[in-house]
């Protein structure tokens, strides 16, 4: 018996001998299975780090292997990382759909592991590349769950990037109040956390708002900050862009030599980036200062330069800049063939351009109101809560009376005294429940009644509208012959939208009855820069005006006769100049305004009668101050040729 216990005993430990060597080995192997996989993960990361920047394929097939290797291993997180990279590294690529899918790839991962920050991070990325595909509907989307998911994490920084990136997003759509709003956010975000990189950024885009409203100095101001600190840091890509629109201010205020000092550094650093397109605008630039200082065979020799470089598919801007000085260049030297004939390649080219740039207007006008829908809808559930709110008082009431009439039950009429007072409590409360719903019913008519008013306002003002363009086009097409059909469309269009800007106007401030004079003439100034590219071709547009409230019966045809006035200046007052000026100018004098506008042209042709001729712009000018009641007078006097004073009443 002893000696069959002994053999037990020896078997049994045998057994857990072999099961301890078997474990432990088991847990070695993994663990050194485990340290394979991070060599080989850390071995991808570094590669792709490295690589990123100086040979982007190499990069890609680094991740590609960290990609495969992650998930052999089931491991997310790294999955999730090395898609996103290769997001990063196609979307620098212009492989924008492969950018997409990795990004997307990205995102699902980090939802299903939890990780909030990188999935704001991811969602940030994909809305830039949204951008850079101009579908800012997408964009705007993911720019607002990067901002949720970074204010969960309360990721400072990343929200004030955000912010950034939302802010340049909006100068591209040409809406320089909402670039504003978001950049002012970032920057406050920024300078409370100390993060001087993204200040110096922000001011950066704000010297570009300022440069496009034609406030110079200012733009200058913004752009010395940001140059003097990535010199410093040595971010020699953003110092190209800052010192490019640094040497294009000064050149305009006729700066030359410290405008050249910016270019010949700026040409140093694109030779060292390997950047064509930066190096081209840069030549284009000298080239402008050389036409400027009346050395032409230096302009063309650089322009010829420019040409060379053979880039200007990837910006029609920069095609449009060449042709344009080209075109100066040859006029100045008198040859007036070729001067013509570049003129007519830019304003192709310009025109395929403003298309552009209207679309994006357009665009940016739909997203402010997809905002402003938003923050309605927003009210409309405040409004829900708050009748919610009421009907849950008229429940509680309601129940306070049950309350009130079960305690009388129980009391009965052992106290005569007891009965009297809850019979006045049940008065009191009824009293209270029907004041309740009759305050309800009045608030629910009111709103049924606002609701059809604006209804019947709206169908009005469409039903006019829709008039005055219908007319609009009637005399325009009688005036047809002789004329391009892309320039009768393009006059027609302005027209149009001097009144889709009112509005626009109208629905921003939520006030339906009028309109800021002030605010919707400078509106009109960019339609006219966006079509006719004033400001490119050194064309200022001064505003000094009385700001008043005018309705929209009367601002309507105010509108169209600037817009007429504005349109003759820019077609007809600076064809042989390479600058000027047109001014707006208004002051209230009691209930009348006194309204000028004139340009630094030569003025109307000596055998011209502006009342008597055959100018569809002329006819309707007089014919829509008819409608106004408003005297008109086209004087000469000391400031300028054919001044057009317009006096109104417009209380």
């Amino acid at each position: 018996m002893i000696q069959q216990i002994g053999k037990n005993l020896r078997s049994h430990f045998l057994m857990a001998l072999v099961y301890c060597v078997c474990f432990t080995g088991h847990i070695l192997a993994q663990e050194q299975e485990e340290s394979e996989y991070e060599q080989k993960i850390a071995q991808c990361t570094d590669s792709v780090v490295a690589y990123v920047n100086i040979e982007p394929s190499i990069s890609k097939r680094y991740a590609f292997q960290g990609l495969s290797t992650a998930s052999k291993a089931r491991n997310q997180e790294d999955k999730a990382f090395f898609y996103n990279v290769l997001g990063v590294i196609y979307k620098s690529q212009s492989s924008y759909d492969s950018s997409r899918y990795y990004f997307k790839r990205a995102i699902k991962t980090h939802e299903h592991t939890g990780d909030v920050f990188q999935e704001g991070a991811t969602n940030n990325n994909l809305a830039r590349l949204y951008v850079l595909m101009s579908n800012y509907d997408l964009a705007l989307e993911h720019f607002q769950r990067a901002l949720v998911l970074f204010n969960e994490t309360k990721a400072y920084y990343e929200i004030a990037t955000v912010h950034s990136s939302l802010g340049e997003m909006y100068i591209e759509l040409d809406d320089d109040e909402l670039a504003i709003e978001h950049l002012k956010k970032s920057e406050a975000i920024y300078t409370q956390e100390g993060f001087e990189d993204g200040i110096v950024m922000v001011h950066f885009d704000l010297g570009l708002i300022a440069k496009k409203k034609g406030k110079l100095q200012e733009a200058l101001v913004d752009f010395q900050k940001a140059s003097e600190y990535w010199r410093k840091e040595k971010v020699y890509k953003n110092l190209l862009l800052v010192l490019l629109e640094e040497a294009e201010i000064l050149i305009s205020l006729e700066e030359y030599t410290p405008a050249n000092r910016k270019l010949i550094e700026s040409s140093q650093i694109s030779e060292h980036l390997a950047d064509r397109f930066m190096k081209c605008k840069g030549i284009v630039l000298q080239a402008r200062i050389a036409r400027k200082r009346g050395q032409h065979g230096q302009a063309y020799q650089l322009l010829k330069q420019a040409d060379q470089l053979n880039i200007y598919r990837e910006s029609p801007k920069l095609e449009a800049m060449v042709l344009f000085e080209k075109y100066l260049s040859h006029k100045k030297t008198g040859d007036i063939h070729g001067a013509l004939t570049y003129y007519e390649r830019y304003q192709k080219v310009n025109d395929s351009i403003s298309g552009i740039e209207q679309q994006k207007t357009l665009t940016g006008t739909r997203l402010r109101f997809d905002l402003l829908n938003k923050e309605k809808r927003i009210q409309g559930l405040l409004d829900s809560t708050r009748i919610q709110r009421l009907k849950n008082q008229k429940i509680a009431l309601k129940n306070e009376v049950n309350q009130s009439v079960r305690n009388q039950q129980f009391i009965g009429i052992i106290v005569l005294v007891l009965v009297l007072t809850g019979i006045i409590v049940v008065v009191m409360v009824l009293f209270r429940k029907n004041k309740i719903n009759s305050q309800l019913n009045e608030e629910l008519n009111q709103a049924l009644e606002d609701k059809d008013d604006l209804l019947k306002e709206l169908h009005h003002r469409v039903k006019n509208n829709l008039q005055i363009v219908s007319s609009l086009l009637n005399l325009q097409a009688s005036q047809q012959e002789g004329k391009k059909v892309e320039e009768i469309l393009k006059d027609s269009r302005n027209r149009i939208e001097s009144m889709a800007t009112l509005h626009e106007k109208m629905y921003q401030t939520g006030k339906f009855n009028s309109v800021s004079l002030q605010k919707y003439v400078k509106e009109l100034a960019d339609i006219l820069d966006a079509s006719y590219a004033i400001r490119q071709r050194g064309i200022r547009v001064d505003i000094n005006l009385d700001d008043i409230s005018v309705s929209l019966d009367m601002m309507v045809p105010l509108g169209l006769i600037l817009n007429e006035i504005f349109t003759n200046s820019a077609k007809h007052a600076f064809i042989d100049s390479e600058s000027g000026s047109i001014y707006v100018m208004g002051k209230q004098v009691e209930d009348q305004y006194q309204l000028q506008v004139w340009d630094s042209g030569p003025g109307l042709p000596e055998d011209m009668d502006a009342r008597s001729g055959n100018s569809l712009g002329f006819r309707l000018i007089f014919g829509l101050c008819r409608q106004l009641k408003a005297k008109i007078e086209i004087v000469d006097d000391e400031q300028a040729k054919s001044k057009y004073n317009i006096t109104f009443k417009w209380k």
